[in-house]
């Protein structure tokens, strides 16, 4: 790990590094981040309060001029195109909007530059509020160790709440921080691309961000299932199945399928997620917890990739091998 003089000195030529500068840069303060989550106590069940926890997120920092304090950073993070996060940097000083140059706060700023386009990142989270002033004596990596402390803060206090595992109000989670960072449902529901199943996920998301973990569970359960149908779709293999296919059916569907290599734990895997399902929507009566709940949509991540995903590509095979005959 570098010390805190070579950290300064590559963010004095942040526009300027190479690609292996920014992944230091990025590795430092990602490592910074963890250091204060586990300053928060917060257990491992738990920590997908904090948006920041693996590396898929990109880390972005701005440069921008306003017209009372001059020139200020702003740092944000956004889904990475890649496997693993880096860090990014975009200068903006040269931006002369009047709206943009008098607003000092951040979620302004990204709001213009998204809408002329200017920067075209996914489900952005934003670190900073009021951006960092050039002027701190303690120098840039002190400013931005120092918003990354307050981001930590501000996610552990929005949900501290849900902590305690008690009913939530509608406003108590932001969807990015729990869904597209460590769901991943944004990417899913696109490959997928099945209006119903879509539908599906948007009703999730709603009772999810609402601490509704029985409506959640219940609607992660059809999911579940309308998932591993789509992928038996894909293999052509959906006859028998009917129209309330459940889980020994399709289970049963899949382990006869040549092109499926389903063992032994992928089957209890998936088993265990249809009894989870089973037993918060018939047998829990109040609030369930929320590891269940996300039991379920690690569940999905799961078949998502070990089975829709090699699904769709036999079928796109299949397909290429039926036009050029």
């Amino acid at each position: 790990m570098a010390n805190a003089e070579d950290i300064e000195k590559l963010l004095n030529r942040i526009d300027k590094l190479s690609d292996p500068e920014k992944q230091q840069l990025y590795d430092y303060f990602h490592a910074f981040y963890l250091s204060k989550v586990q300053e928060t106590g917060v257990d491992q069940d738990n920590l997908d309060i904090f948006s920041w926890i693996s590396t898929g997120l990109d880390l972005t920092i701005i440069s921008t001029k306003n017209k009372f304090f001059g020139q200020i950073k702003a740092v944000y993070l956004s889904s990475s195109e890649q496997e693993a996060g880096t860090l990014r940097y975009h200068d903006f000083t040269s931006v002369q909007d009047y709206a943009f140059l008098t607003t000092q706060s951040d979620n302004e700023k990204v709001k213009w530059l998204l809408s002329k386009g200017k920067i075209q990142n996914k489900d952005i989270i934003l670190v900073t509020v009021n951006g960092m002033s050039l002027e701190n004596i303690g120098g840039l990596k002190k400013e931005i160790e120092g918003e990354i402390e307050s981001f930590v803060e501000r996610e552990f206090h929005k949900s501290i709440k849900q902590l305690s595992i008690t009913p939530l109000s509608d406003d108590a989670f932001n969807k990015n921080l729990f869904f597209l960072n460590k769901f991943q449902l944004a990417d899913i529901t696109h490959d997928v691309d099945d209006p119903e199943f879509t539908e599906e996920i948007s009703e999730v998301l709603f009772a999810y961000n609402a601490g509704k973990w029985f409506l959640s569970a219940c609607a992660l359960g059809t999911t579940l299932e309308h998932l591993l149908i789509l992928a038996l779709r894909n293999y052509q293999d959906i006859q028998g199945l009917g129209k309330d296919a459940g889980a020994a059916v399709l289970l049963s569907k899949m382990r006869k399928n040549t092109h499926i290599n389903l063992d032994v734990t992928q089957e209890r895997f998936i088993r265990q997620l249809f009894e989870t399902r089973n037993t918060v929507s018939h047998y829990n009566d109040g609030w369930t917890g929320k590891g269940q709940v996300d039991l379920l949509l690690n569940g999905i991540r799961s078949v998502y990739k070990t089975h829709y995903l090699p699904s769709k590509e036999f079928a796109i095979r299949q397909k290429h091998s039926s036009n050029s005959q």
